[in-house]
Order: structure tokens, then C-alpha cells, then sequence
């Protein structure tokens, strides 16, 4: 090899002599040498060289090993034998190790409710769900496709020609039987003795009228409504209601539930302390304290999807709409899933069935994307002061309204091709690890919070615009003060009327819908929340708003499902942006189904004296950011 220097060359020759370890070794000598003017080189003569990726010689990662001492080695021979020893006896050894821990938990456990039931109530309550849980995977595991052949089997001989043969008389008793129970129910609970005594109720009860039948009166095909799905979603709706806003033992699951998830939220002010600093984080309540908590929750959620149960609680809401609804398993399983995920990631779960299904089926989704309200969303609500037991309240009961207005906008015309649940597969975490998930669902929680504070700081600057603009328009004929908000009270204000919201609060919930439905929620429950705290609207009107509003019903989330849904199916992108109008119509009817059920049941005189959501020791939001 020759290297040019002042008209010289250096010239490298490589003599081979010996090496170390008995190895060849090179010795490399410097010569110069006297060159001649260089001439021009035609390199398509020259020999191609190797390739890149070409080893030469030897391969450089066949390094010479290591000499073991005898000690070693013994040690190295030990190491196999304990190793296969480990991987022939591992599940017997994993599986006592497991009911090592099982029974030290459960000893735990017990001691713990011996010393002081109230105390560990939580839990208490919480070992039971897991081991609920436990016990589902196991038999789902064991005797799983056993129950699915056993029921198809069923229904395809002698049982199912039985119930084909009759089933005019069983829906016909069945639908008795259950009006039945529904009356009981509101006798015993005292809402007939509550509309008696306060006629003004029957104004919720007339608005629930008033909601279906303009569902009917606006559907696609009035003579293709499957009645039954109708029935089976208001008696769903009703029963919740009683449930939660009428009975002790609903009250007291849903405030003690409410209790616990407000204080687990209230964990994120030690991360942002931590982050933000120890100064008063109220002076900056979206950046400092919401936003953080869509953080929290969203990595929580990933974790429990990591875990399957996300998936358990999804299977087992889908089951029960599918089976009492008469709907098919994609569009059950996608509204079960929009109560936890939200309406971009619901569609997900079911992709594999989006090329197959209805045009009915694709408008049942979307409705349920509008008509409820993600759980990490859920958590911004909260963080503003609104009440968690009727925000989650709101969020299951609003599941077979959107059901029930989607198939009365858009009857089922054909047999879907998802039928049957059992068909419907829940996916799995993609994930390795449960550290992974929790960074995952953090990284996704920032997504949406990017997503918010941009929402948030063009649509207030909008709003602002808008209103500056009416203002000037108003004052050029001598309205004065004419505004967005003041449109939308008098526009509006028959809605809030026949929800059953007191007479002097309804222009304030009609600024309300209207602020929710042509900008978003989050603006809608803030202002609420400004006007609680206030004092300016009634307590029955704020449960009744809290109802209302809770989905993501505005023109705004048209564009976020349409991003979200039709990069699945971008074949069907003109069929899913025709349907995102009426869905959006049908899912803020759904909410106001929800509101008329909350303002005929809920009795502000009948307060139950709510249990303590205690039980959860000496916990203490700081304690981590003080430890750090």
C-alpha cells in the first residue's frame, strides 16, 4: 500500500513473522520510494474489492477461549445440574412459591379484618375482585370452550328449537315479568311517591318520551327497530338508576367507589410537585393539576390492560348487552370498551370485524365513541370538582342509551356477521413487561394531553373571537352583552326543561349543552364547576347537567373519530364520515336519555348518609416527592 507525500511515496510491506500464543504475527516495515508523475487510472479495470459486510480471513468473532481452572470447571458442572434440576421440577416449584405468597396474603388478610373491618374494608373488597378475577381466567382456562360448544350446541337441538317454537310467548312474559320487577322497584325505592308528591318530575318522564320518539321519528327505517334491544337498554338505564340514586346499598357502592378514585387521583400531585416544583399548584389548575392526572390514569389503564383485566370488565359488559339487547358481539364489545378506553382506541379492539360489519353495526360504534366518556378523560371531570360516583354513574348508564338511540337512528337491515360473542377474541397487550406498560400508557397519556392543551387553547381564543365579534354586531343595533353563551341559552332552552331541571337554572344548563356541543366537555364542566362553586344553580340541576354532559358529543370529536376509524377501514371512509352526523345526533339524544332517568330519580331531600371510603391507613399524596 502506497501513501503520496511531497512527490514521495511511503510504501507499507507487510512481512509475516512470528507471533504471540503461537499465532502468526505481521510486521509491518516503512519504506520510501521514489515515484513517477501519477497517471490517469481507468477504474473500470480494477478488481472489485469485497464487500462491506464481507469478513475476511478468519471471522473476528471467533475469539480464542478462555483457559478453565479445575475450580471453575466444578463450579460450571454444579451450575448445569442445579439448572436442569430448576427447569425439570419449574412449574411445581413456581406453583408453591405461588400459595407461599397466596397464603401469607390471605393471613394478611384476615388478620387485618379481625383487627378492624371498617378499616380494611377496601381491602377486603379489593382481595374479593381479585380473586373473582382469578377465578373467571381459571374457568375460562379449564372449561371455557366446554360452556361455548355446550350453549352452541344447546341452541342449535332441542333446547334451541324449544325456545324457537315459543319464543312470541317467552318475549311476552319475559317483557311482563320484567315492567314487573321495574315497577316493583320504583314503589319500594319511592319514586312513585316522589312524582306524586313533586308533579314537576313527570317533566323528566315526558322528556324521556320526547327522546324516543324523535328517535323514531328521524330513523332511517322506523319499520326495521328491533324493540327489543329498546326495551332491554331502558331497563338497563332504570335499573341503574334506582340502583345508584335510590337505593342505600347502590349509593354507597358507587360514593364509596367515587371516594377511593378521588383520593387515588389525588396521588398525582406528588409527581407534579416533584416535577413543577413545591409552589401552589392552583395557579395554574389545567397545566399543574389536570393534566397530570390524564398522566396518572392513562398509565394505570395500561397497566390493567397489561394485567387482562381491562379486557375481563370489557367481556363481561359486552356479554351482558349482547345477550339481554339482542345485539351482535363487535358492536357490544366496542361499547363496552368505550366506557374504559375511549372512542380511538374502542375500534381497536375490534378491528379485525370492521371490514365485515353492518352499516347498522359501524353507526352503533360510533354512537358509543360519542355518547360516553373515556376513564383517563373521566379523571379530568373529577380533578374539577364535579361528583365521581354520578360521573361513573352517568358513564354505565349512558352505554345502552347510545344502544338504544343508535338502532332506533339506524335499525339493523341484514344478519351481522359478528352474531355471536363468542366469536369476539380480546386482544392482548403487546407489551413484555408490566414497566413497559406503565411507559406506554404514560407516553399515551402525554399524547392526549398535548391533544387537550391545543384543543383547549384555540377553542377558548376562538370563543373569545366570536364573542367580541357578537358583541360589536349587538351593540351596532343596542343589544347589549350579546354573546355565544347567551345564544345558546335561548336556543336551547327547551332541552334543559324537558330533562326536568328547575325553571330558574335552565338557561344556565342550556349555555351548558350549547358550550359542550359546539365546543367541548371540558369547557362545559369547568364552567359547571364555576358555577357550583358560585351557588348559582340548584344541586338537582347540577346532577341533572353532570348527566347531560357526560360524553364526547360535540362537532369537534367528528374529526377525532373520523382520524381514528378510518385509517382501519379507509375503504369505507365515505360510508363512516355520512354516518358521523347522525351518530353525533343520535348520541347527544342517548345523553339526554340518561339526564331525564337522573332528573326523575334523583331526590336531593333523600340523602344517604354515605359510608367512609376509608380503610386506606395513613396514605399521603406527598410522601412520595417528600422521600425523594
Amino acid at each position: 500500500m502506497s501513501i503520496m507525500s511531497n512527490g514521495k511515496a511511503s510504501k507499507l510491506v507487510f512481512e509475516e513473522g512470528n507471533g504471540l500464543a503461537g499465532r502468526d504475527n505481521v510486521n509491518c516495515v516503512l519504506q520510501l520510494e521514489e515515484l513517477t508523475p501519477p497517471q490517469d487510472i481507468d477504474l473500470t479495470e480494477l478488481p472489485p474489492g469485497p464487500a462491506e459486510n464481507d469478513v475476511q480471513g478468519d471471522d473476528v468473532t471467533d475469539w480464542a477461549p478462555i483457559r478453565q481452572s479445575a475450580f471453575n470447571k466444578q463450579i460450571d458442572r454444579v451450575d448445569k445440574v442445579i439448572k436442569g434440576a430448576l427447569k425439570s421440577q419449574w412449574k411445581l416449584i413456581k406453583w408453591v412459591i405461588f400459595g407461599v405468597l397466596i397464603g401469607l396474603y390471605a393471613a394478611y388478610v384476615i388478620y387485618a379484618v379481625v383487627l378492624d373491618f371498617q378499616r380494611a374494608l377496601a381491602l377486603f373488597i379489593f382481595s374479593l375482585l381479585a380473586l373473582a378475577y382469578a377465578l373467571y381466567r381459571l374457568v375460562k382456562h379449564v372449561f371455557g370452550a366446554r360452556l361455548v360448544s355446550a350453549v352452541v350446541g344447546c341452541k342449535q337441538q332441542k333446547c334451541g328449537l324449544f325456545l324457537k317454537e315459543r319464543r312470541l310467548i317467552i318475549n311476552c312474559f319475559m317483557y311482563i315479568l320484567f315492567t314487573g320487577i321495574l315497577i316493583t322497584m320504583c314503589a319500594l325505592s319511592g319514586v312513585i311517591d316522589s312524582v306524586i308528591s313533586e308533579p314537576e318530575r313527570l317533566k323528566s318522564l315526558f322528556g324521556l318520551f320526547c327522546m324516543l320518539l324523535f328517535g323514531f321519528v328521524f330513523s332511517r327505517q322506523p319499520g326495521m327497530i328491533n324493540w327489543r334491544t329498546v326495551f332491554w337498554g331502558l331497563w338497563l338505564q332504570m335499573f341503574l338508576g334506582i340502583l345508584i340514586l335510590r337505593t342505600q346499598p347502590g349509593y354507597d357502592v358507587f360514593n364509596w367507589l367515587g371516594g377511593h378514585i378521588e383520593t387515588f387521583l389525588s396521588y398525582t400531585n406528588a409527581g407534579a410537585e416533584f416535577v413543577f416544583g413545591p409552589a401552589p399548584l392552583s395557579n395554574h389548575e389545567i397545566l399543574l393539576i389536570v393534566l397530570p392526572v390524564i398522566i396518572f390514569t392513562s398509565c394505570v389503564f395500561a397497566l390493567l390492560y397489561y394485567w387482562g383485566v381491562m379486557q375481563a370488565l370489557i367481556m363481561a359488559l359486552a356479554i351482558l348487552m349482547h345477550f339481554t339487547m339482542g345485539i351482535s358481539g363487535a358492536e357490544s364489545f366496542a361499547t363496552a370498551s368505550n366506557i374504559f378506553v375511549g372512542m380511538t382506541v374502542a375500534p381497536l379492539a375490534i378491528k379485525p370485524y370492521l371490514n365485515d360489519m353492518t352499516e347498522s353495526e359501524m353507526h352503533a360504534v360510533i354512537v358509543g365513541g360519542f355518547a360516553t366518556i373515556a376513564g383517563s378523560v373521566l379523571a379530568i371531570f373529577i380533578s374539577f370538582d364535579i361528583s365521581a360516583s354520578h360521573l361513573l354513574a352517568a358513564s354505565f348508564m349512558s352505554a345502552p342509551a347510545a344502544l338504544v338511540t343508535s338502532k332506533m337512528f339506524y335499525p339493523e337491515s341484514k344478519k351481522p356477521k359478528t352474531a355471536s360473542i363468542s366469536n369476539i377474541k380480546t386482544a392482548k397487550a403487546v407489551e413484555n413487561n408490566a414497566l413497559e406498560a406503565m411507559y406506554v400508557g404514560a407516553i399515551d397519556g402525554l399524547k392526549i394531553c398535548a391533544y387537550i392543551i391545543g384543543n383547549l387553547v384555540a377553542i377558548i381564543s376562538v370563543l373569545a373571537f366570536v364573542n367580541s365579534a357578537l358583541m360589536w354586531l349587538g351593540s351596532l343595533v343596542n343589544i347589549e352583552d350579546l354573546s355565544f353563551q347567551l345564544i345558546c341559552r335561548y336556543v336551547l332552552y327547551p332541552i334543559p326543561w324537558l330533562l326536568g331541571v328547575d325553571g330558574p337554572d335552565c338557561l344556565i344548563v342550556a349555555e351548558l349543552i350549547g358550550v359542550k356541543l359546539f365546543l367541548n366537555e371540558i369547557v362545559a364542566y369547568g364552567q359547571l364547576s364555576t358555577y357550583v362553586k358560585e351557588g348559582v344553580v340548584s344541586t338537582r340541576s347540577e346532577v341533572i347537567a353532570t348527566y347531560a354532559l357526560c360524553g364526547f358529543a360535540n362537532l369537534g370529536s367528528i374529526g377525532v373519530m373520523m382520524g381514528g376509524l378510518i385509517p382501519l377501514v379507509p375503504h369505507r371512509k365515505s360510508e363512516v364520515s355520512r354516518l358521523c352526523v347522525r351518530a353525533l345526533l343520535a348520541s347527544c339524544v342517548a345523553l339526554f336519555m340518561t339526564a331525564c332517568i337522573a332528573g326523575l330519580m334523583y331526590d336531593e331531600n333523600k340523602v344517604f348518609q354515605p359510608i367512609s371510603p376509608g380503610g386506606g391507613g395513613n396514605l399521603n399524596a406527598t410522601a412520595t416527592t417528600a422521600a425523594v
